[in-house]
């Protein structure tokens, strides 16, 4: 993966995702500190076939967001961020493959017992809770601080990212593309 964390980036990334009809389709938004894109990846949608679903049961999530979306949108783009905040719990599977402090911004309450990965709470702020994986807590600190210094609602962009991958899919063939801002 080119991204490695940049002390003099301040820039944010958010990867998302929509499951509709069984088929997967994932995008990432890179923004500055202030909350405004310059760089928007959307992927093809992926489509798990019956066997499997079967064969990865519980673990197909991860393995569809993380291993085949996740890793193709980071892979190409080109804009450099600090650290990447997902809704998508699953996606967190993709911190072992990357440098960059990675954060799941939920209103789900998570028991710390039978979670797999374990999770930390980095934050909560009123019903929404921060969490990042157990085996990466040098990432606690580290997005402490970017979370206290961001200028914008932090789930916001989240609408932005389902939104474009929604209005690429209807103008058709902009799946697997990328947008500088």
């Amino acid at each position: 993966m080119p991204q490695s964390i940049s002390t003099a980036s301040s820039n944010v990334g958010f990867i998302s995702a929509l499951n509709e009809a069984g088929a997967y389709a994932g995008g990432y938004l890179v923004t500055n500190e202030w909350g405004r894109p310059l760089e928007f990846r959307v992927s093809a949608r992926v489509t798990p076939n019956r066997v499997q679903r079967i064969l990865y049961g519980e673990t197909l999530e991860p393995y569809v967001l993380a291993d085949l979306i996740g890793r193709n949108l980071l892979s190409k783009t080109a804009t450099t961020v600090s650290w990447i905040l997902t809704d998508r719990r699953a996606f967190l599977d993709l911190r072992g493959e990357i440098d960059i402090p990675l954060a799941w911004a939920t209103d789900v309450e998570v028991e710390a017992c039978g979670a797999s990965p374990a999770l930390t709470r980095v934050t909560r702020s009123g019903d929404r809770s921060v969490y990042c994986r157990e085996d990466f807590s040098a990432d606690i600190e580290s997005l402490q601080s970017h979370l206290a210094c961001c200028r914008f609602d932090l789930l916001e962009p989240f609408e932005r990212v389902i939104c474009a991958i929604q209005e690429s899919e209807r103008l058709g063939g902009l799946t697997d593309a990328g947008t500088k801002a």
